[in-house]
């Protein structure tokens, strides 16, 4: 039996496409706000504890860690995904977050609608809708961005049910 190769027994990816929020700050300009907010924290420590105000350096501490606990939470929320997958009859989405497990939903391709639904005054929605159940994706991505991603993903639907494997089928 002569071996078999195995990217033909497998589903081709018609489309796959990543969803991530942009990040907060670059990396070394959170480090240069650090250093310059450490300095200023300094030099404001110092006045006030030649004039004897030396209970304020705690509160001056404290708006520090609150600002690195802040960073550190916007650094883990832009580290959130979502993986699409498109093949000729599913599409998968993967939401990876740290510290969570994986989840993954499996849509099927063939009956699949994207809806952007634009809210007034409120952020637009990017919605999957098929057989009754609607499935929200890119929920931490500004308008533009779920805008594109929208436009992306039904192109990729439309060139898939216009294909000329899907219409002998």
């Amino acid at each position: 039996m002569a071996p078999r190769d195995l990217a033909v027994d497998r589903p081709t990816t018609e489309f796959a496409f990543e969803l991530a929020p942009p990040p907060a700050l670059a990396p070394h300009l959170r480090l240069a706000l650090a250093v310059g907010l450490g300095i200023a924290t300094a030099i404001a420590s110092a006045g006030f504890f030649i004039a004897g105000a030396w209970p304020v350096i705690g509160f001056l501490g404290i708006d520090v860690l609150l600002l690195w606990f802040a960073f550190r939470v916007a650094a883990r929320r832009a580290e959130r995904r979502e993986r699409l997958h498109l093949t000729p009859s599913v599409l998968t989405i993967d939401r990876l977050a740290p510290g969570t497990v994986p989840d993954r939903l499996t849509l099927p391709a063939a009956w699949l609608r994207v809806r952007l639904i634009e809210r007034p005054g409120r952020a637009s929605r990017l919605v999957l809708t098929t057989h009754g159940r609607e499935v929200e994706i890119g929920g931490f991505l500004s308008t533009p961005d779920r805008e594109d991603a929208a436009v992306r993903l039904s192109a990729a639907l439309e060139r898939l049910r216009l294909s000329p494997e899907r219409v002998q089928a």
